[in-house]
């Protein structure tokens, strides 16, 4: 099934672009439409001509010829069948939600989409990706350490992730998808409450007694006085 792909500014002037002809550059675009989100694709050359040159008189063996040598592109085989693995896809392209994809990559794994995340796949063994993403462990516990979130339990956030998705199979669990989910919930706002200070009446002494009374006594003596 062919995809909506995106082309950076960047891409024209790019060191390897340069290195190509006009319609290898652009055959490499077409590409991007017919392969699946792993960056796989048959190799079927009629079929690629059809769809990304249906009426121009181009030899697209000679452009993808073009594309491997200078290392854009691999021809590989798997079970003898023919496929073409577009290599760094992921730099040209933010994949947000991948598709599950039947067709094997080069070493003969199929990746699994989960894995495709924000348009990068996971290093192995928890180690970072290309460009230095964070494995996934190592994400949410960035997403741990961020004010934005914080009085937020993401452990339990995740889990109702998973208890979602499990109804809605349709979607998958990108990273994009967990801080979008994150953003949504309400958090508390710690505001600091004011501190009050009551001052209690310091204990009257012997002294001070022995005048109020007095004071009072006076007082009323002076009311019957006046009576």
């Amino acid at each position: 099934m062919a995809r909506i792909r995106t082309v950076k500014p960047e891409f024209w002037s790019d060191g390897d672009m340069l290195k190509l002809s006009r319609d290898a550059r652009l055959f490499y675009i077409g590409l991007w439409n017919f392969c699946d989100d792993n960056g796989v694709l048959e190799y079927d050359l009629t079929s690629m001509k059809a769809r990304i040159f249906p009426n121009d008189r181009i030899s697209v063996d000679k452009l993808l010829k073009e594309l491997v040598d200078i290392g854009k592109a691999l021809i590989y085989e798997v079970e003898k069948r023919q496929y073409i693995f577009i290599k760094n896809l992921a730099n040209h392209q933010v994949i947000d939600r991948p598709r599950k994809s039947h067709l094997p990559l080069p070493d003969g794994n199929q990746l699994k989409s989960i894995e495709i995340t924000l348009g990068r796949k996971e290093g192995k063994e928890g180690k970072e990706g290309p460009r230095g993403q964070l494995s996934d462990e190592d994400f949410i516990k960035t997403l741990k350490t961020k004010a934005v979130y914080r009085g937020i339990d993401i452990d339990r956030e995740l889990g109702k992730m998973d208890t979602w998705l499990l109804a809605n199979p349709g979607r998958q669990k990108t990273r994009l998808f967990i801080v979008r989910w994150l953003n949504k919930i309400d958090r508390p706002v710690n505001i600091p409450k004011p501190e009050i200070k009551i001052d209690h009446p310091k204990p009257i002494n012997e002294e001070d007694r022995k005048r109020v009374a007095a004071l009072i006594h006076e007082t009323a003596e002076k009311l019957k006085s006046k009576t």
